[in-house]
């Protein structure tokens, strides 16, 4: 495997891991795919057959697909810009958070019910801002859910979004490159996708470690992306050859410079959708370059598909007049179509619970030095600890007494390395060198539910209001205090005992008055340390045409409108149990067949 031609590391003069790795977000911020960087041209058309807004996990999809029709010209374009270097060394996955790649959304006050512990009581969230959008800086955890949660989608009125519906287009997404898995369900995978899916490079003997426990706590081992999930597993994660597979490196770099019918347009802000109002058919958009003053329009001859995510499309419909009447008159935004976009906002929620583990045999922290010959090696050839998610490679599906549904895990358990810096404050590093564990624990399936509004001050270029309400339905609460207290159960495990790990109570000063692993202390710790998961589904709810708190049918169109739809993880009616990911790629491999379907057999 070749990468595109970057200078070595340059050795920094400063003496600390954190300023070191500060240092390497300047030096590593360029992209293979600066190349194709382009301003948009007066001489550009200015029409195309599809529009897609959004260059994120979805938007790269489908645009890949619509473009494998030669006749079609399609315009996909993209808020933030290329997808840097540093996204793409797994080893450094905690680095791209919070970066320039990163629209760093807040919530609006939780009012104690969650994230506490933060300024304004307001929990933080990590989007992708950037080509591949949140599959660039995620954890790279390949995660379908339960077959389930699926059927339960066809239930709702959704025809056409069973599992036995969606597992084609899983398969068809998928490149899975972990052999064990395959021969053992060949008809369950898809071994020629574009998105690669791999084992980690080694099987780390912690992992192991925590395997076992899970089973001494009666887990079964399990092929977690087969249907069933409950029980414990290594993790498949969307990289390829000790790389981050980003959507925009499995759907568009491959195409950008081989399909004449695909345009690509970064760091260009979408502001509205351009909506006849008589015809109430989508017409284009218009969008705002980074490097322009003014508004450029766009048409749309076809379709123009919104796949911006579960907080830029609701955002985006909104400001085009689709969405509640009086929050849109408020605003003073036209109402056009009256809609419930933003509502049902779905994230799954966590707790670390403040348990770990020290690991004696990787207790040596690293010098600088080494952290930096590492980076270069991957930088040379890919190989080498920087290949490593700093996650665990042991993750569990736990199904609490709180969940009455027969195999429907409910808590998700998953490890964290770290290296203790302070202990006393708190202070880690989430690296693939690392000196000791951290439990995670997230809900799977939340009853509760939020909205997306937009901002009052100004509601094109501001962030969206955020409210989540963690917790408004209490039995989220008590699910994920279960959970916890069962998770923290491995650390009594003879299996930790046997590796001679250390105990270690980390500090929580809000909650360190409760007793230790007491349902009171699990409880503050939700409210107080809350943790995101950074899954957001639910904005523009999938729903048949009699489900009125629905934004768009089961072909993903808009109700109310033709030749628009939104192809993203918003349009879930309920998020699968594990992750948005997997589903999401799934979302936009369909919603490109129905496309196809729609204009290429329809129209014959």
């Amino acid at each position: 495997m070749v990468y595109c031609q970057q200078p070595g590391v340059p050795k920094s003069s400063r003496t600390t891991v954190v300023a070191y790795f500060l240092h390497l977000l300047q030096y590593l911020g360029s992209s293979c795919d600066d190349v194709f960087y382009e301003s948009y041209p007066e001489n550009k058309s200015t029409s195309f057959d599809f529009i897609v807004v959004g260059a994120g996990t979805a938007g790269c999809v489908v645009a890949n697909r619509l473009s494998e029709i030669q006749e079609w010209n399609i315009l996909l374009i993209e808020a933030g810009g290329e997808e840097p270097l540093y996204a793409e060394i797994p080893g450094l996955v905690s680095l791209a958070r919070g970066s320039e790649i990163d629209y760093r959304y807040s919530s609006q006050s939780e009012n104690s019910t969650a994230c506490g512990s933060n300024q304004n009581q307001s929990c933080f969230y990590s989007r992708g801002k950037v080509m591949g959008g949140t599959s660039t800086l995620n954890k790279m955890f390949w995660i379908r859910g339960n077959r389930r949660d699926y059927d339960h989608w066809s239930e709702l009125g959704n025809t056409g979004w069973s599992w036995s519906d969606v597992l084609p287009y899983f398969k068809k997404s998928e490149k899975l490159q972990i052999p064990d898995v395959t021969n053992k369900n060949k008809d369950v995978y898809g071994t020629n996708g574009q998105q690669t899916i791999e084992s980690a490079p080694f099987h780390d003997k912690n992992a192991k470690v925590l395997m076992d426990a899970w089973k001494e706590l009666g887990l079964q081992e399990i092929d977690y992306n087969s249907g069933e999930n409950l029980g414990t597993s290594r993790i498949q994660f969307t990289t390829r050859e000790g790389a981050r597979e980003s959507s925009n490196k499995a759907y568009i770099r491959p195409i950008r410079d081989k399909r004449p019918n695909l345009t690509v347009l970064t760091k260009s802000q979408v502001v509205k959708i351009i909506i006849d109002p008589a015809s109430r058919q989508a017409l284009g958009v218009h969008f705002k370059p980074e490097d322009s003053e003014g508004i450029i329009e766009i048409r749309a001859k076809k379709e123009v598909i919104i796949s911006a995510g579960s907080v830029e499309s609701p955002k985006l419909l909104m400001l085009s007049g689709i969405g509640p009447f009086e929050h849109l008159r408020h605003i003073g935004i036209i109402p056009l179509v009256d809609s419930p976009v933003g509502k049902n906002l779905i994230t799954q929620v966590g707790i670390l619970t403040h348990s770990s583990v020290d690991v004696a045999h990787q207790s040596e922290l690293p010098v600088l030095k080494n952290i930096e010959k590492d980076v270069n090696r991957w930088l040379e050839n890919q190989t080498g600890p920087m290949t490593v998610s700093p996650h665990m490679d042991n993750i569990a599906f736990l199904q609490t007494q709180l969940e009455n549904q027969e195999r429907h895990p409910d808590v998700l358990v998953s490890f964290l390395k770290v290296k203790s810096v302070n202990r006393e404050e708190r202070s880690y590093l989430l690296l693939p060198y690392y000196n000791g564990l951290l439990t995670s624990v997230t809900l799977l399936a939340p009853k509760s539910r939020g909205e997306i509004l937009l901002s009052e001050k100004n509601p094109v270029y501001d962030q969206p209001m955020i409210y989540p309400n963690y917790f408004s339905n209490p039995d989220d609460i008590l699910t994920l205090i279960e959970g916890a207290h069962v998770a923290d159960q491995i650390f009594n495990s003879s299996s930790f005992k046997k590796a001679g790990y250390k105990f270690a109570k980390i500090p929580a000063p809000l909650c360190d008055h409760f007793q230790f692993k007491t349902l009171a202390f699990y409880k503050c710790l939700a409210e107080q340390y809350t943790f995101t998961d950074n899954h957001f589904a639910g904005t523009c709810r999938m729903g048949p045409d009699n489900d009125k708190n629905s934004v768009v049918n089961p072909r993903l169109k808009v109700k109310g409108l033709s030749r628009l739809r939104v192809i993203d993880s918003s349009i879930m009616p309920e998020i699968p149990r594990g992750g948005a990911n997997a589903p999401t790629v799934m979302i936009a491999e369909k919603g490109s067949d129905m496309i196809k379907h729609d204009w290429l057999e329809s129209h014959t």
